[in-house]
C-alpha cells in the first residue's frame, strides 16, 4: 500500500504534520523519519505518493529532489521550510509544492489533498501501458 513520508528533524513538526495528515487523510498511512539517509531506506522498502521533506535536511534542492525521483518516479515531492524565501528555489528544482513550517492546517491539508487529485486524475487519464 502507498504511503505518505514525512521528513524532518524537528520532532515538533513531525509530530504535528503527521497528525494533520493521517486525521485529514485517513486511511493513508503517514511515516515519519528524522533525517535523509532514513527517508532513503524508507521509500527503497516501499512505495510513497507523496514525500514531504524539510529543507534543512538537505544540502542541494535540485540534487535532492533528482534522488528521490530516481529512488521513487512516481511520488509526489514537496519541500518544506521555516523560510518562505526557500519557495522559489524548491519550485525550480523541480517540487511539486512548497510548504512553510508555520502555514496554517488548512492550508496543508489543502494543498496535499489537492497534489493527490491532481495525480490520481494524472494517472487515470494516462495509465501505464499493459505488460
Amino acid at each position: 500500500m502507498s504511503r505518505m513520508l514525512i521528513a524532518t528533524t524537528e520532532d515538533g513538526v513531525r509530530r504535528a504534520l503527521a497528525l494533520v495528515l493521517r486525521t485529514a487523510l485517513a486511511p493513508l498511512p503517514v511515516v515519519v523519519t528524522a533525517s535523509w539517509r532514513e527517508l532513503l531506506a524508507v521509500l527503497q522498502s516501499e512505495p510513497a505518493v507523496l514525500v514531504i521533506v524539510d529543507h534543512s535536511l538537505i544540502d542541494d534542492t535540485a540534487m535532492a529532489v533528482q534522488t528521490l525521483r530516481r529512488v521513487q518516479p512516481y511520488a509526489l515531492v514537496v519541500i518544506m521550510s521555516t523560510r518562505p524565501e526557500d519557495r522559489r528555489r524548491a519550485l525550480a528544482a523541480g517540487a511539486d509544492a512548497f510548504l512553510s513550517t508555520v502555514d496554517a492546517p488548512a492550508h496543508v491539508v489543502g494543498t496535499v489533498r489537492h497534489l493527490l487529485e491532481a495525480a490520481s486524475d494524472e494517472r487515470a487519464a494516462n495509465p501505464p501501458p499493459k505488460v
